[in-house]
């Protein structure tokens, strides 16, 4: 099976590129060559010898009697399956994902995977949990979609900051932990190599229209996210900094909104999942959408339409806090400043040498921002800090993180913006120097500092109108 692609010609790609999720999810049983590097190598690599397959056996002495056992390498299965060379393609993530049934053909053995189980030539009746940690296996991951789909039920917060609509509904904690494990979906398709970078929303379009993943009809789909966790799944971080974020108007190489992860051409990752029993009430609100955001369509991340086409946006009540940046000697971003309160939150691991200690918080946060440049000098995030240009939105608080994402206003629309990056920042830290010597007990003991700068953010953004007029902090932007 084979989807013509020719320079020229894309119409096969365009009409098959969309529909490949139905193909998958409909087979009878795939036969993936799942450590082949390529179509030129064979499915077979495993020895002639079943001895360099077969686990070696040894005599123990249990309870007085002589037991022989194998001995099984703990990391077995993502040596034979997960780390293979095929499961590092991105387009190979949604076959597997989708495919009921998988029969790999790995280094040295045959392994199995489909909904219930996952099974070894040398492990027949199952692989046992603790050999899959690490891994996400698909029958669990399942599994526990599944029955968290079963009960939904949302819950009802009152707000009298919020005007006219003074009741906000929250996810449940059902809810928070799929939004969790499609988080962690996402993570593990960032880890995933593409040859066009464009492609990265399509080939994950069959896995975000799974069954398993739409229990809630009215859940919009929305360039690689989900309305009901966006106000979430915005504050997503970069693992490898030395990767610029595109801006959002690059074409012709654009193919995703900068307000998505997959903006970034490399491995992302999403804040801790909130699990707890009284979910956090967001600071912002999405209040509209573009309307075919690659959500049943192709349009505006097809191959060959430039990004002038069309554009995919979200408007957002939000916060609007202008930044200020604090810069190393090196040129680097160590910090940023709320010009407005004056507070300061510094990198872990900056350098404070040049810096007042006593008004520097900087316990635990996370800066994602780096300047890119391949960035005009008129566009760079110097440029825009220092004419005011560049904002925090703060996005929502969990016991231990304050999440917000910064964005730069575009100098041809007064409020339109692109993301840049996001901030965690801790609203806790241990202050005292553990030891590799000391117990759990003992570093638990160690003593903690609150998070001034971040508690009072966290005060006035709770106790501020949310009318927009009311403030000059509260704003309804377009996010481009």
């Amino acid at each position: 099976m084979c989807i013509l692609q020719d320079e020229d010609d894309l119409s096969d790609w365009e009409n098959e590129a969309l529909t490949m999720h139905r193909v998958y999810a409909h087979s009878f049983l795939n036969v993936s060559a799942t450590f082949a590097s390529d179509g030129t190598e064979s499915l077979f690599y495993r020895s002639k010898s079943w001895a360099t397959t077969r686990p070696p056996q040894i005599k123990l002495n249990v309870n007085g009697r002589s037991q022989e056992v194998y001995v099984v390498d703990c990391d077995l299965w993502n040596k034979e399956i997960t780390d293979a060379p095929l499961l590092k393609r991105a387009w190979a993530f949604q076959e597997r994902f989708l495919a009921r049934r998988v029969l790999h053909f790995g280094s040295s053995q045959v392994g199995w995977e489909c909904c219930e189980a996952e099974a070894l030539e040398v492990l027949p009746n199952g692989v046992p949990f603790p050999l899959m940690a690490g891994s996400n296996c698909k029958s669990s991951m399942l599994r526990g979609l599944r029955e968290l789909s079963c009960s939904n039920t949302s819950i009802q917060r009152s707000n009298p900051n919020l005007g006219a609509a003074t009741t906000m509904t929250l996810p449940s904690p059902n809810e928070i932990e799929i939004f969790a494990w499609r988080c962690r979906l996402i993570e593990d398709y960032s880890k995933c190599q593409m040859t066009y970078a464009k492609d990265k929303l399509i080939a994950f379009f069959g896995v975000a229209k799974s069954e398993i993943l739409t229990q809630r009809t009215s859940d919009q789909y929305i360039a690689g996210m989900w309305t009901s966790s966006l106000v979430y799944d915005l504050a997503w971080q970069r693992i490898y900094n030395g990767t610029p974020l595109p801006t959002a108007l690059q074409s012709p190489e654009f193919h995703a909104p900068s307000w998505s992860w997959a903006s970034f051409d490399g491995e992302v990752a999403f804040p801790v999942s909130p699990l707890t029993s009284e979910p956090p009430s967001p600071f912002a609100v999405i209040v509209n959408i573009s309307d075919d955001p690659l959500g049943n369509g192709m349009r505006m991340f097809s191959r060959h339409n430039k990004a002038s086409e069309g554009r995919c946006y979200i408007d957002i009540e939000c916060f609007l806090l202008q930044l200020s940046l604090i810069w190393s000697v090196n040129g680097d971003i160590d910090g940023i400043m709320i010009n407005k309160f004056d507070i300061t939150f510094m990198n872990d691991g900056a350098d404070l040498e040049n810096h007042r200690k006593e008004e520097i918080e900087d316990l635990g946060n996370f800066i994602d921002l780096n300047e890119d440049p391949s960035v005009a000098e008129d566009g760079s995030l110097k440029r825009l800090a220092q004419s005011g240009n560049l904002f925090l939105v703060p996005l929502f608080a969990t016991r231990y993180f304050f999440e917000a994402m910064v964005v730069a206003r575009l100098g041809y629309e007064h409020e339109v913006y692109c993301r840049k990056g996001a901030v965690e920042i801790a609203l806790n830290a241990q202050t005292g120097n553990s030891a590799p010597s000391m117990t759990r007990r003992e570093a638990l003991e160690l003593p903690w500092k609150a998070n001034k700068g971040a508690t009072y953010l966290i005060s006035y953004i709770e106790s501020s109108s949310r009318q927009i007029g009311e403030t000059g902090d509260y704003h309804r932007i377009r996010v481009v």
